[in-house]
């Protein structure tokens, strides 16, 4: 096995330039803890221990990239050293499956690597792209010089590309985040058109993987999957809510959507849209609402309540506008057109009601911001006399 390696542009000439108090760290990062994986305990510090998990960990995984990069490394390190340098050299290790888990690690390895050597610089060796996610992390502890990223080369006969094929299948069948990609999505678009297929909606074969795929792709390019994972470790409270809120939300779009390429803009479909966004709407919100306000009195915020009961003015206003249309709109005949019931929707009164519950819901926001100001104002007036 041969490897070669990419350096990182106009990083490495800086070495040259330092003077006599700096000191650089010769870094390999295992971000996903396959050394761990072999019982070989990280942070790795200093040449004769690496040297020594180098030979244990090659013996065991021989075909492991990390072998690369830590030859890699002790090349590096003992260049430096004969060219005068003050240089450490030290492995950290992340975690197999959680990527929170591993930053965290490594960040309390680091620190305390710092506080032991005293480090000025630091020059990554690294064996791939997923190693390098820690350079930002390794920026607030020193001047990154560079990354020395390593690539394994391998023999292009059949056999040997059918073995690395296979193994590479089954990194990506065993090994977390890979097989949620490999195999979640694909298996999860496979059921879905087998169970299209058995209920004999073909037709809707390939707007259904559309939206999935599509959904997927919106979840994941927004960052939501990541919000909700925020918002579950903040409050599992708060976020069933917030999940239960969404619900109905959507299920009010999709029926709306429903009724109305069922039946077309009519009075009567107009009337059932309404009537039907107003329960979902309004059960929704309550239960949104509710969650959060419980979450601020569970979490000692009564004073701040109001900035989630203040949205039960815009809420009963927006029920009355719609109760309003909907009276507008059943009052009409049952021929009336498109243009018929527009008008009926923009009518003046219905727009002093919008306008209305804007102007309430703004005073209603001025008069608890007074109200707040004042109560804080007076406990820290008594905050202050009892010290």
């Amino acid at each position: 096995m041969m490897s070669s390696s990419k350096k990182s542009s106009g990083k490495r000439g800086r070495a040259e330039g330092f003077f006599g108090g700096d000191k650089i760290l010769v870094l390999v990062v295992d971000i996903d803890d396959d050394l761990g994986k072999t019982g070989i305990q990280a942070p790795i510090i200093g040449y004769e221990r690496v040297v020594e998990a180098l030979l244990e960990f090659g013996k065991k995984r021989p075909d492991d990239s990390d072998v690369n990069a830590l030859l890699a490394a002790l090349s590096i390190y003992e260049r430096l050293r004969r060219e005068g340098r003050d240089v450490e050299i030290a492995v950290l290790a992340g975690h197999s499956t959680d990527t929170l888990k591993a930053m965290l690690r490594i960040e309390e390895s680091l620190r305390r690597l710092k506080e032991d050597s005293g480090f000025t610089h630091i020059f990554l060796v690294s064996d791939g792209v997923s190693d390098e996610r820690v350079l930002p992390l390794l920026n607030s502890y020193g001047v990154v010089l560079g990354v020395e990223r390593i690539i394994v080369h391998q023999s292009h006969g059949v056999e040997e590309t059918f073995l690395l094929l296979t193994k590479y299948l089954k990194k990506a069948v065993n090994e977390q985040p890979y097989a949620r990609y490999f195999l979640g999505i694909p298996g999860l678009l496979i059921l879905v058109a087998s169970l299209i297929s058995i209920l004999g909606l073909v037709n809707y074969l390939v707007p259904a993987l559309s939206i999935i795929v599509s959904g997927v792709m919106v979840l994941k390019g927004f960052g939501v999957i990541a919000w909700s994972r925020r918002m579950w470790r903040a409050s599992p409270l708060v976020f069933f809510s917030f999940f239960f809120g969404v619900v109905m939300y959507a299920l009010a779009l999709i029926a709306s959507t429903y009724i109305l390429y069922t039946q077309g803009i009519t009075v009567s479909s107009m009337v059932a849209v309404i009537d039907t966004s107003i329960q979902l709407v309004v059960f929704g919100s309550i239960v949104l609402l509710m969650g959060r306000m419980v979450y601020r009195v569970i979490s000692g915020s009564v004073e701040s309540i109001w900035m989630e009961s203040i949205w039960i003015i815009p809420l009963v206003f927006t029920v009355l506008i719609l109760q309003k249309i909907s009276d507008k709109v059943s009052r009409l005949p049952a021929n009336s057109t498109a243009t018929d019931i527009s008008r009926a929707i923009t009518s003046t009164d219905i727009l002093v009601i919008l306008l209305s519950g804007i102007a309430v819901s703004a005073a209603a926001v001025l008069l608890f911001m007074v109200v707040e100001r004042k109560v804080i104002g007076r406990t820290v007036s008594r905050g202050a006399g009892s010290s």
